[in-house]
Formats: C-alpha cells, sequence, structure tokens
C-alpha cells in the first residue's frame, strides 16, 4: 500500500505543470546574448525591499503574456539597485556608488536611469539590439501597460509614434 501511494505521489509531482516565469540572465550570459544583436534588452531595475517592485515583479512580470512576448522579443535581467557585485558589460566595469547622504547604488542603475542621485524603483529600463538605451520607465506598471510598452518598443513604433498614438491604434 505505501509503495502504491508513493507512486502515486510521484506520478502527480511528474504531471504538474511549472508556471512559465521570465527568463532572467545573468551579466555573463547577457553579454554573450548582446553579440548576437538579435533581440532588445530590457533591464528591470529594483529594490528587493522596495514594496512596489515586489507587487510590480509578481504581477506585471508574473503575466503569462508579458513572460511570452518577453521570450519572444527581449533578453531581459534584473538589476537590484544595490548590487555589490561589479558588472562587465558594454566595454567597462561598472561598480558601486556612494551617495553624499552615504546610501550606496550602482552605477549602471544610475546609467540605466539616466541619473546620478535620483534613482527611482522599479524603473524598466528598454534597450536596442546593441543593447544601448532608448528609454527608461521609472514608475510602477501594470502588467496590461507592461505588455503595452514592450509592444511599442519591440516593434520600434516609439521612432514613429507616440505612446498614446500607439495604445489608439494597438491591436495587440
Amino acid at each position: 500500500m505505501k509503495q502504491i501511494l508513493f507512486l502515486l505521489c510521484l506520478l502527480l509531482a511528474a504531471c504538474t505543470v511549472a508556471e512559465p516565469t521570465v527568463q532572467w540572465l545573468d551579466w555573463s550570459t547577457w553579454n554573450e546574448k548582446a553579440k548576437l544583436a538579435d533581440k532588445k534588452g530590457i533591464v528591470y531595475i529594483h529594490s528587493p525591499t522596495c514594496d512596489e517592485c515586489i507587487v510590480m515583479g509578481k504581477e506585471a512580470f508574473g503575466n503569462p503574456e508579458v513572460i511570452k512576448f518577453m521570450a519572444e522579443h527581449y533578453y531581459a535581467i534584473k538589476l537590484d539597485v544595490h548590487e555589490q557585485s561589479t558588472i562587465q558589460t558594454k566595454g567597462r566595469a561598472w561598480t558601486v556608488k556612494t551617495n553624499r547622504d552615504g546610501s550606496t547604488y550602482h552605477e549602471l542603475a544610475a546609467a540605466l536611469c539616466n541619473s546620478e542621485d535620483n534613482i527611482t524603483y522599479p524603473t524598466v529600463a528598454f534597450l536596442n539590439e546593441q543593447f544601448d538605451l532608448i528609454v527608461p520607465i521609472p514608475q510602477k506598471l501594470s502588467a496590461e501597460d507592461l505588455l503595452l510598452l514592450l509592444r511599442f518598443v519591440a516593434t520600434d513604433s516609439f521612432k514613429q509614434m507616440t505612446i498614446e498614438e500607439f495604445r489608439v491604434s494597438d491591436d495587440g
């Protein structure tokens, strides 16, 4: 009886379908993907202690449509604004800096936010295929708004129209 129960539990565990998730890359993989220049990049700049970051991480980046679209059109990486390690990317070493008030921040987060001393998080930084900054979006986004922005940038529509015009024309 115990063997049958064990086999039943094993079968149920094997049949459990894992929830899809965003495939967040590490920096070394990110640098390899940059050489391909076949997808745009997205950097999610956050803090693990930020309530809005936690909510956005679960709700927006946990949305199945967002996950699917990002997998098809983007390379994604998370960047903790307080990351303590040196990050090698774009031909240089990015390190931790200290503000006048003594708090620390990662200089790559500051560069991607276009800010030296006022990093807003959460921020989603969109990058072109060469991983050069297109635009940072410094606010918590809903899954619907994130998906709209993902489509707007992936299709290069930002080169021809405003996000408001795209919202009206988008049939996604």
